[in-house]
C-alpha cells in the first residue's frame, strides 16, 4: 500500500509529558503532524509543547489523568473544538512496578491495569466517535512484548499489557471496513527515566541493563511507521522484540527456566 502523509494530520498522544510519549510527539512534529498532547503533568507537557513548536509544529495542551473516563473524552472534545477532527490516537501513558506477584499490593495492581488498560479502553470509546463520522483514522496502542512473554516479576504490567493486546487485535477485527485501522507497537524496554525509577520490591534494578534497553526514539520511529503504512499491524520492536517473540513461541521452557532464576534472585535481595 502507498505510505500516507501526517502532515497536517491531527493527532492525539497520551502520556506526552516525557519518555515514549515526548519522543513521539516530537517526531510526528518534525513531519508536520498538528498534536494534541495529554499527561497529568502540566509542566512538563507544556515544556514539549515548547519543543514541538520550536521545530515548526503544532500543540495543543490537555491536562489529564487517563484512569478518568471523563478526563479522556475531554481530550476529544478538546481535539474536535480546536481542528475539527482526530487522526490519530495514541494510547502511550502507561505505569511500571517491580515485584513479585506475592509482593504486589492490590492498589499496586489495581493502578497498573487501570493506567495500561483501562487508559487505553477509554482513549479508544473517545475516539471512535469523531472516526467513525470521518470515516478513517488510526488507534496506536503502546503494548509491550510483556503481553506475549510475561514477566517474572512484572505480572500486574504483563496482565495490564496482555489487555491491550487483546483490545488492539478485537478492535482491529470490529472495525474492518471501517476505515479506521488498529496498530500496536510491542517495545522490549525502553531506557527511560520511569523504566528505572519505578517502585521495586525485594531487589535492585541495575543500570547496567540499560545498553539492551530500547530508545524512545525507536519506539517514536514505530509509531510514525503505524500512521503513515496502512498495511500495518503489530511491530515487536527491533532484535530484542523479535528475539522475545521467538524465544516465547519456539522454546518457552527455556524461558520459564530464565524466569525462574529472576524470580530466585529476587527473592535473595540480588541486583
Amino acid at each position: 500500500m502507498a505510505q500516507e502523509s501526517v502532515r497536517g494530520r491531527v493527532v492525539v498522544v497520551t502520556g506526552a509529558s516525557s519518555g515514549n510519549g515526548k519522543a513521539m510527539s516530537l517526531a510526528l512534529a518534525d513531519r508536520g503532524a498538528r498534536l494534541v498532547l495529554a499527561a497529568r503533568r502540566v509542566e512538563l507537557l507544556e515544556a514539549t509543547a515548547r519543543e514541538v513548536e520550536d521545530r515548526g509544529g503544532e500543540a495543543l495542551v490537555v491536562p489529564c489523568d487517563v484512569t478518568v473516563r471523563e478526563q479522556v473524552e475531554g481530550v476529544a472534545r478538546a481535539a474536535e473544538e480546536r481542528w475539527g477532527r482526530i487522526d490519530a490516537w495514541i494510547n502511550n501513558a502507561g505505569v511500571i512496578a517491580w515485584s513479585l506477584f506475592e509482593d504486589t499490593t492490590e492498589e499496586e495492581f489495581r493502578r497498573i491495569l487501570e493506567v495500561n488498560l483501562m487508559g487505553c479502553v477509554y482513549g479508544a470509546w473517545a475516539a471512535l466517535p469523531a472516526m467513525r463520522r470521518q470515516g478513517s483514522g488510526v488507534i496506536v496502542n503502546i503494548a509491550s512484548l510483556a503481553s506475549l512473554v510475561a514477566l517474572p516479576v512484572g505480572s500486574a504490567y504483563s496482565v495490564s499489557k496482555a489487555g491491550v493486546f487483546a483490545l488492539g487485535d478485537s478492535l482491529r477485527r470490529e472495525l474492518k471496513g471501517s476505515g479506521i485501522r488498529v496498530c500496536q507497537v510491542m517495545p522490549v524496554g525502553v531506557n527511560t527515566a520511569g523504566f528505572f525509577h519505578q517502585r521495586t520490591r525485594g531487589f535492585r534494578l541495575s543500570k547496567r541493563v540499560a545498553p539492551f534497553l530500547q530508545d524512545p526514539e525507536t519506539v517514536a520511529k514505530a509509531v510514525v511507521r503505524c500512521l503513515e503504512k496502512p498495511g500495518t499491524r503489530n511491530i515487536p520492536l527491533g532484535i530484542q522484540g523479535k528475539a522475545a517473540f521467538v524465544f516465547g513461541a519456539l522454546a518457552p521452557r527455556l524461558v520459564d527456566l530464565f524466569g525462574g532464576l529472576v524470580a530466585r534472585g529476587v527473592q535473595k535481595g540480588d541486583a
